[in-house]
């Protein structure tokens, strides 16, 4: 039978038959979406091009759910623990090799290494906002991983050859400070693993707990093998920090500093390698958007409307009512006009 009625009529029949309620029309209280404000509209005309796809994105998220397993999060646990010892074996020693090695004075080493790490934390923003809105998290974590690589690559010939670095002196005696051409390939490349690196932490993360399926929350065993995991996940980034402040920083200053960077750099190679191997067993989910990206579009809609004169019907400030927003609950009212903030 064609239960579509139910959807006109009633919402709570139409979801017992399995049918949408068809927004706009009349429902067995007497109440329709116009009496109630009317339906939301984009404020921007792509809105709708992008509600377009999310049953498409839907789609292809169940599809994707196949290929959860545990050998997957296991992985991801191993590539967490690669990604944050290399991290923590540049940063935690970073100070010393400024130092000892480029013969810089105290003040603008500490001022180097805080813009650095403010760089590093700020980057998360950035790759949230990337993943979310155009790569997806997959691809964010792989993409900056590999920039890391190359900035990896920088630091290490930085400390290994001798024309990049100023010649070594004796305590006490006059020590050449570096030129700005060691300078610029040295920070050059931690920049690059800052960005790198910084870009994929916080979508590591996510891209951890997509792995799960959305039901896990729905039962207790489900809840608690994800909250298993994230202990987890906490805990190899611990024991990866302090395996860099440990093991790593003794092979730099005990060893050699190409060595130390160099086990860093092949830390972040066999991170991507592996990232990149074992794509086939995750589930890729769709970026969905960003609410950065919302949040971006109001201020550009609200620096062109600042000028627009107010009308003198407080109607006329609602959105268009012939545009449909398939993203947006379709019983939300419409916000009332006040005079209360002016």
């Amino acid at each position: 039978p064609d239960f579509r009625f139910f959807g006109q009529l009633s919402p709570t029949l139409a979801q017992i038959h399995g049918v949408p309620f068809l927004p706009g029309e009349r429902t067995a209280g007497g109440m329709d979406a116009d009496r109630r404000g009317g339906l939301r509209t984009p404020i921007f005309a792509d809105d709708e091009a992008q509600a377009s796809g999310s049953e498409a994105r839907e789609h292809e998220v169940h599809k994707a759910a196949g290929h959860c397993s545990d050998k997957a999060l296991k992985v991801i646990l191993c590539l967490q623990f690669l990604e944050v010892s290399a991290f923590y074996g540049v940063y935690l020693n970073l100070i010393v090799y400024l130092q000892d090695v480029l013969h810089g004075d105290s003040a603008s080493n500490v001022t180097a290494v805080n813009s650095w790490a403010g760089v590093s934390y700020l980057m998360p923003l950035l790759g949230a906002a990337v993943a979310d809105s155009y790569w997806g998290k997959h691809k964010t974590v792989l993409i900056g991983l590999s920039i890391s690589v190359v900035g990896m690559a920088m630091v290490t010939t930085s400390a290994t050859l001798p024309s990049l670095r100023p010649p070594r002196c004796s305590p006490g005696a006059y020590c050449a400070p570096a030129t700005i051409s060691q300078e610029l390939v040295f920070f050059s490349g931690i920049y690059l693993c800052g960005v790198g690196i910084g870009a994929s932490k916080a979508v590591f993360i996510s891209f951890a707990a997509e792995q799960f399926d959305d039901d896990d929350d729905k039962n207790t065993s489900g809840r608690e093998a994800k909250a298993s995991y994230f202990s987890w996940y906490y805990a190899v980034a611990n024991v990866a920090m302090l395996t860099a402040g440990t093991l790593l920083v003794w092979v730099e200053d005990k060893v050699n500093w190409g060595l130390g960077y160099g086990i860093c750099a092949s830390f972040v190679v066999v991170a991507v390698v592996g990232l990149a191997a074992t794509a086939p067993m995750y589930r890729l989910v769709p970026p969905a958007g960003s609410p950065i990206k919302g949040v971006l579009q109001v201020l550009v809609a609200l620096s062109r409307k600042v000028n627009l004169a107010v009308p003198d019907d407080a109607t006329e400030l609602y959105e268009e009512d012939g545009v449909k927003n398939p993203l947006l609950h379709p019983l939300h009212e419409r916000l009332q006009h006040t005079e209360q903030f002016r």
